[in-house]
């Protein structure tokens, strides 16, 4: 087997597992706080982390099932690239401003390493390897941004329903907009930065072809 598929097919089982594990996990934890079984399964999809996880497994899924209509959309080009920009931000974030305080224990230790370092190192080794084909173009830069955007849309339109905030340095009420508004737009620079490099490395292969 190649390197590149076995990278696909280890990216795509550890990925798997991690979420199958994680959302029952996460789910028991809430329901052991007392919410309801809706709620604590709802809780689940307000992770940034959460969210890029499926949709890295999405990619891995849209490669080995090729001839899924269904799955088209995750064999784009801009989607792959937005896949390789998030998760590369879930292990710079986690890693700068949670690690220190976010303490997993039993099986979260395993899916915490998993979905916060493991898969976007696996992921990043995978675009370089099998998951170019030299069609991004810089005038599509803005669509990786897509991504996020809608997650912190997301945020904000539940939260005030939610009563908490999935990310501390999110939280507009403890925070600010002054508080808050630095943190979002550091999130998009770093977003556009990560672009350009999957954007730059992809344009290397039709270059080279």
């Amino acid at each position: 087997m190649k390197l590149g598929n076995l990278l696909l097919w280890f990216g795509l089982v550890s990925g798997a597992i991690s979420l199958a594990i994680s959302f029952p996990n996460s789910v028991s934890g809430r329901l052991a706080e007392n919410y309801s079984l809706l709620t604590a399964s709802a809780k689940f999809f307000t992770y940034f982390t959460n969210w890029t996880n499926i949709l890295v497994v999405c990619v891995y899924l849209g490669a080995v099932l090729s001839t899924r209509n269904s799955l088209a959309l995750f064999r784009t080009q801009i989607v792959k690239g937005a896949a390789f920009a998030s998760i590369i931000m879930v292990m710079i974030v986690y890693h700068l401003l949670l690690s220190a305080t976010h303490n997993p224990a039993g099986i979260g230790i395993f899916t915490n390493i998993i979905m916060h370092y493991v898969a976007p190192m696996v992921y990043v080794a995978w675009w370089f390897i099998g998951g170019r084909d030299g069609t991004l173009v810089w005038r599509d830069l803005w669509k990786f941004t897509i991504f996020p955007v809608a997650y912190v849309v997301f945020t904000y339109s539940t939260a005030p329903f939610a009563g908490e905030y999935p990310y501390n340095f999110l939280n507009i009420e403890k925070n600010g907009v002054t508080g808050v508004a630095p943190i979002i737009g550091a999130i998009v620079i770093l977003i556009l930065l990560l672009a350009a490099i999957a954007t730059t490395s992809d344009r290397r292969v039709s270059k080279a072809a």
